[in-house]
C-alpha cells in the first residue's frame, strides 16, 4: 500500500488504499461520530487502549501525561496520543474521562461489538498500546507503556523519519 503526500495540502492522499489494509474496526468519539484511525494516517500514532473498570489503564494515565509534555509544539505536530476505551457502557467511559482528566484524542470501541479494536488487534488484555508509523504500518503491537522511559527515543526516531 502506498500512500501518496501531498506537499502542497500536507496531507496523505488515501484514495488509493487497499480498504482491506485500512483499520476496520468499530470507532467513536465523544459526540458518538462514527470515525477511523485511518484519519491519523500522516502521523506516527500512538495508541492506548484501556477501560473505565481496568486500574492499571488508569494509573497509566499521568504518565501519558508526561510522555506527551516532553513533545515540543513541532514534534507534537507529527504524532498522535489516541486513547481508545473498550467500556461497553458509555456513560462510564465518559465519566472517567472527566476524572481522570484524558486529553487528547478520545475513542470507544466497545468490546462487546464484533467489529472492536479488540477483536482487530487480538487484544487479550489491558492497558495495550500500540505504535503506527506515518504510512499506516503497525510498528509495535504490544508497545512499551508510557511509563517506560525509553519510549520517547523510539517516539521520536519514528516521527523524524
Amino acid at each position: 500500500v502506498k500512500l501518496e503526500y501531498d506537499k502542497r495540502n500536507k496531507f496523505y492522499d488515501n484514495s488509493n488504499v487497499d480498504t482491506d489494509n485500512s483499520f476496520k474496526f468499530y470507532l467513536e468519539d465523544i459526540n458518538a461520530n462514527k470515525t477511523s484511525l485511518n484519519n491519523y494516517l500522516g502521523k506516527v500514532i500512538y495508541v492506548d487502549i484501556w477501560a473505565s473498570w481496568c486500574g492499571p489503564c488508569r494509573k497509566l494515565f499521568p504518565y501519558s501525561k508526561k510522555l506527551k509534555e516532553k513533545f515540543n509544539r513541532k514534534q507534537l505536530k507529527k504524532i498522535s496520543f489516541v486513547y481508545i476505551s473498550i467500556d461497553n457502557d458509555y456513560s462510564k467511559w465518559k465519566k472517567s474521562l472527566k476524572q481522570l482528566n484524558i486529553e487528547g484524542d478520545n475513542f470507544i470501541s466497545p468490546s462487546k461489538n464484533n467489529n472492536s479494536i479488540s477483536d482487530f488487534f487480538q487484544v487479550s488484555s489491558i492497558p495495550r498500546y500500540i505504535i503506527i508509523d506515518k504510512l499506516g504500518n503497525i510498528v509495535d503491537k504490544n508497545a512499551k507503556r508510557p511509563n517506560d522511559i525509553s519510549l520517547y527515543d523510539d517516539l521520536i526516531d519514528l516521527i523524524s523519519k
